[in-house]
């Protein structure tokens, strides 16, 4: 019974590279080669830390901008797809629906390894780790809470508890658990941080297999980090190697490229659609776009945009899936081609999300001012 999972075609784009990053004494070191340059960054100068205000650090908001446009579209394909008559194997929408999505499903390893890049480690003490988990609950919970409310404030106290602590209160929320998670986790990964390969090649074995079996993604309904949780620490155990990235240093452009390719490719000649546990495909494609970072850089207006949306992330990816619904229902009516509908709804969603983000997180940095300074 359990051998049906391996021969899922999602699951098979999963478990041939992992067999050759496992396998491959070669492989596995250029795929974990970033990990090697680590220090614990506790015990370096405070000069090594770079301020908030450093321009490398914009590159990261600039990413999550990308990530929000992603995420969006990701789910135009997954409300569109609905459409039995239009989207069905022998109709063109159903091919350029799946690419898209399967295509921008980078955006969640991208969110999870900056998350953990992000992350300053700190000194594994009880002040340190209660101080760490005091400023998350704060940056986090408050803005998820009130987004729940908002959306079932017609439903019981009891439903609303359940809706929001399972992550079923809106399509993408289960996320935010996941995040949760593997922020709960994170002082363990610091204390495991003493072997960074070898522990990635654990914690990559347990995602793997918790991707693969259904069983692994849900504890009565409330969704696990573990086929998630490979992406953040990956990003934690390569912090000093993105945060300090110079291009001279990465002498492994061509298993990235491989990786990109395989994907790429499979996803074009078995046409089907995937979800996010891309193990490949995600630090893949990031390490690709580190690479080409100071000609993306280049790019000022695009820049500086993504840059300014990637500051309202948290905010956007709350509140997007809601207005994308309302822009579905109202596209719907008008005389549009399937792909107009789902381009309109992407732009109006995109756009209206980011003006009404904006709005809430300068409400929401007025009250939460005393009680939590801005960070990373």
């Amino acid at each position: 019974m359990y051998y049906i999972y391996l021969t899922l075609p999602q699951n098979i784009l999963i478990i041939f590279p992992a067999l050759l990053v496992l396998l491959i004494p070669a492989i596995n070191r250029r795929y974990f080669f970033c990990t090697d340059v680590n220090v614990v960054a506790a015990k370096l100068p405070k000069s090594k830390h770079i301020g908030v205000e450093d321009a490398r650090y914009q590159f990261y908001d600039f990413l999550k901008g990308i990530g929000m446009l992603a995420v969006v579209a990701i789910h135009v394909t997954y409300i569109y797809k609905n459409n039995i008559v239009l989207y069905n194997r022998e109709n063109s929408y159903y091919h350029v629906n799946n690419f898209i999505n399967n295509f921008s499903r980078f955006t969640i390893p991208f969110f999870l390894l900056i998350s953990g890049i992000l992350l300053r480690p700190f000194a594994m003490q009880k002040v340190a780790i209660y101080d760490f988990y005091k400023k998350k609950l704060l940056r986090l919970i408050p803005p998820y809470i009130l987004c729940v409310i908002a959306i079932h404030w017609d439903k019981p106290i009891s439903e609303i508890w359940s809706l929001g602590i399972t992550g079923k209160a809106d399509v993408p929320y289960y996320f935010m658990l996941v995040l949760f998670q593997c922020y709960f986790l994170y002082p363990l990964l610091l204390f495991l941080k003493k072997t960074p390969r070898f522990t990635l090649n654990i914690i990559l074995i347990i995602s793997v297999v918790s991707a693969i079996y259904p069983y692994f993604w849900n504890l009565y309904e409330f969704p696990l980090c573990l086929k998630y949780l490979f992406f953040f620490a990956y990003g934690a155990y390569a912090r000093e190697y993105f945060i300090n990235y110079e291009k001279s240093k990465n002498i492994d452009f061509w298993v990235w490229i491989f990786f990109i390719i395989y994907y790429l490719s499979y996803i074009l000649f078995f046409s089907n659609y995937y979800y996010n546990t891309r193990f490949f495909w995600g630090p893949a494609a990031f390490h690709l776009v580190f690479y080409f970072r100071d000609f993306i850089i280049n790019f000022k207006i695009a820049n500086r945009f993504f840059s300014f949306i990637g500051k309202f992330s948290l905010w956007i990816f709350l509140i997007h899936y809601q207005i994308l619904l309302m822009f579905k229902k109202y596209f719907e009516q008008m005389d549009y081609s399937f792909y107009m509908q789902q381009l309109y709804a992407l732009l109006a969603t995109f756009f209206v999300s980011v003006i009404i983000s904006c709005l809430l997180d300068l409400g929401y940095s007025k009250i939460s001012r005393p009680f939590l300074k801005r960070n990373i």
